[in-house]
């Protein structure tokens, strides 16, 4: 009998991409691993969970929806969902206790929402905790923010001051001391824990590529039309640097008129990134389209030569990795998680520090320079099916849960206080 495991996955969905996904992912990988998962989410993810199981809930992983009456009636949407998500952990102590009376677990583990200004009471089980991997420390570099709306400027900043409450919140300093074990997606994230949580942080992604959806015989046969064609996928949001994007395919169209910028999501954005377009004279070369399925989305990938996701500050990247395995090459910039994944074998990582604007536009419109040049572009996509065999999640998955299992042994050993020990002599 494995490890009895309580993941706490705030957000959880068979079917879907992002946070939903990954606690969706991560709860089946360890049953599957014969783990004894008990997947702790939000009520409001009943639904789609059992008409996914026809009704009949497995034995393994085991599903707890929750959410205190009191908020019941709240929905859970965009503007709603970071205030709920808070009040929901805020709320778990006595359901807590009650699942570790009953299942006696080995170890509890926070996954998702995986922002670190939010507190966990997971600790409270007096049994090893582990937080992470957690992002949110990332912050768009000012220089950078002109040519935002100034809605999203506003936005910008009200991060900035979240997050530097977030480094003297009580509650949250309390979850990073009582973690045995700290996983940070990015390096901006880790830089936000006080200098002792920093010291046992690991830097390590939850997510990763599937196997790669071709091979070398498709790169090798797919057809370049004499034009590069380019693909965003993502929301139409400030933080994603697309009033970056459109200046810098602008100075390309310059030495390469034909190209095409294709851009598939919807967002708050969309008015003014069209207005930019026109401004710029580029609204011929410029495509919006709508959000598309996932599985469209997969076949899209292969129809373009390179994605171009200029990022501010994600702390993953999900569209990234699933570029690399399709072998689409990406240029993006050197800024939180996707700087994590690309690199110059597999695309184009532009260099942000000691930039300004111009500086950082030059950069992408010199990295889609190189992806129009069909030799560059096939060594790329190449470089993509590789990097993607490197990042495969069932590798990340194995080296977080290795730590994890070393950790917990660790701490029944007696080999390293545990955050249960802590407790108990506070």
């Amino acid at each position: 009998m494995g490890m009895r495991v309580l993941l706490s996955v705030f957000a959880c969905a068979p079917d879907v991409g992002s946070e939903g996904g990954v606690g969706w992912n991560w709860a089946h990988r360890m049953a599957r691993e014969g783990y004894q998962v008990v997947v702790l989410t939000d009520a409001s993810r009943r639904s789609a969970i059992e008409a996914f199981y026809h009704g009949s809930l497995p034995d393994n992983p085991v599903f707890v929806f929750y959410r205190p009456f009191w908020l019941l009636r709240v929905p859970l949407n965009s503007l709603t969902a970071q205030l709920l998500y808070t009040l929901w952990q805020l709320s778990l102590a006595s359901l807590l206790k009650r699942l570790q009376r009953h299942y006696r677990f080995d170890y509890v583990h926070h996954l998702t929402y995986g922002v670190y200004r939010h507190p966990s009471l997971l600790w409270t089980c007096g049994v090893p905790f582990v937080f992470g991997p957690v992002g949110g420390g990332e912050s768009c570099p000012h220089v950078l923010r002109k040519g935002m709306s100034f809605s999203w400027r506003v936005h910008e900043v009200l991060r900035d001051v979240t997050n530097w409450i977030g480094r003297f919140d009580p509650l949250v300093r309390q979850t990073l001391r009582r973690a045995d074990l700290v996983f940070a997606r990015t390096r901006e994230t880790a830089a936000m824990f006080p200098a002792d949580v920093r010291a046992r942080t690991v830097l390590k992604m939850e997510i990763g590529t599937d196997p790669a959806r071709v091979d070398v015989a498709d790169i090798w046969a797919r057809p370049y039309s004499g034009h590069l064609k380019i693909l965003y996928a993502g929301r139409l949001l400030g933080l994603k640097g697309l009033h970056l994007a459109l200046p810098a395919f602008a100075r390309l169209l310059v030495q390469h008129p034909d190209s095409e910028f294709h851009l598939v999501g919807d967002g708050p954005e969309k008015k003014q990134l069209i207005a930019q377009c026109e401004a710029l004279g580029i609204r011929r070369s410029v495509n919006f389209h709508p959000r598309v399925a996932q599985d469209r989305l997969f076949e899209l990938y292969a129809s373009f030569d390179c994605l171009l996701f200029p990022s501010l500050h994600d702390s993953g990247g999900n569209v990234v990795v699933e570029s690399l395995s399709f072998g689409l090459p990406v240029v993006c910039l050197n800024l939180g998680g996707p700087a994590c994944f690309v690199n110059d074998t597999c695309g184009r990582l532009v260099e942000v520090s000691g930039r300004n604007v111009d500086g950082v536009i030059d950069g992408l419109a010199n990295a889609l320079q190189d992806m129009s040049d069909p030799q560059i572009r096939r060594q790329c996509a190449l470089g993509a099916l590789r990097r993607a065999d490197e990042l495969r999640w069932d590798r990340q998955f194995e080296a977080i849960l290795s730590m994890i299992r070393e950790r917990v042994e660790q701490c029944a050993a007696g080999d390293v206080p545990s955050s249960a020990s802590v407790m108990k002599s506070d």
